[in-house]
């Protein structure tokens, strides 16, 4: 039922007007790490200004989405629709209230950009990332309050960068959803990974690797593309042609030259591998950048 009347709705959305930011946002209609007493709750049948309320929660809080009264964590975030009953209290027996970032946004933006990026209304969304809001809620009070030339246009832009964020991370989450083994291994992988880009993947072999958190290359492999959603593989590859192409742009380095300092031992299989990801050659690459 929520996913017809979404779709009709959409279908009766007009062309946004340009010439009115209020159209978007309004300036006191948003709010940064905002704290609610233990007692406080919002409880309304809708949305009393016909928008869309975009919440990220700091805290625990009891939130009615789709399913029925759900209790959420710290970094979820819940979108819902101008019809939808809007209930969000604290968590029964805390000691304190919830803390949000919440803003309003002209559904005439929001649903389509919702729908764009695959995000569920009135759902909670794991986002993982409290306060993941506040940095683009910071910077649409400005213009809203400003005067600058396309003001309007800023905010159209801010409001998808920061719906976008938002499915990013929670997609990220759902496609990278750890155990609690796997989970223990995140911050060894985080600062192995750094180790490699400082090198630029040079000299780097998946077993060696594997071997330095005393697991096999397949189970190495797995955790890797968990946690950063790529192959080590493609990942040590990315990384030298990444320093083959700052060579390339900015020393007179030979060809021979730039393949030996980023880990290839034949210059001629590193022009291979070089247009076979690139689409060019090497030597094109360099006469196009300058």
């Amino acid at each position: 039922m929520e996913t017809e009347w979404l779709n009709l709705s959409i279908k009766r959305i007009k062309p946004l007007k340009m010439e009115n930011v209020l159209d978007l946002v309004h300036p006191y209609l948003c709010g940064i790490d905002t704290p609610h007493s233990p007692e406080f709750r919002i409880d309304r049948r809708h949305d009393p200004y016909g928008s869309c309320l975009l919440l990220g929660f700091r805290s625990g809080a009891e939130i009615l989405t789709v399913r029925g009264v759900e209790t959420g964590e710290s970094g979820d975030c819940i979108i819902h629709t101008p019809e939808f009953r809007q209930y969000h209290a604290a968590v029964p027996g805390a000691d304190s209230g919830y803390r949000n970032d919440w803003i309003h946004i002209g559904a005439e933006i929001a649903m389509p950009v919702v729908k764009k990026y695959g995000l569920e209304f009135n759902t909670l969304l794991p986002a993982g990332s409290p306060g993941i809001l506040s940095p683009f809620i910071g910077r649409i009070q400005r213009e809203a309050n400003g005067g600058e030339p396309f003001r309007r246009e800023w905010i159209v832009l801010e409001i998808e960068q920061m719906l976008l964020t938002v499915a990013r991370l929670v997609r990220g989450r759902a496609e990278s959803a750890l155990t609690r083994a796997e989970e223990r291994y995140r911050d060894e992988f985080s600062a192995l990974r750094a180790r490699l880009l400082e090198k630029q993947g040079k000299t780097a072999a998946v077993p060696d690797l594997a071997a330095e958190l005393h697991l096999s290359p397949e189970r190495f492999s797995v955790l890797y593309k968990k946690f950063f959603r790529c192959t080590p593989y493609d990942d040590l590859l990315e990384m030298r042609l990444n320093y083959a192409r700052s060579l390339l742009i900015a020393t007179s380095f030979s060809m021979k030259e730039i393949a030996g300092e980023c880990g290839w031992r034949d210059e001629h299989y590193f022009s291979r591998i070089f247009r076979r990801k690139t689409g060019m050659t090497p030597t094109v690459f360099r006469a196009g950048s300058r």
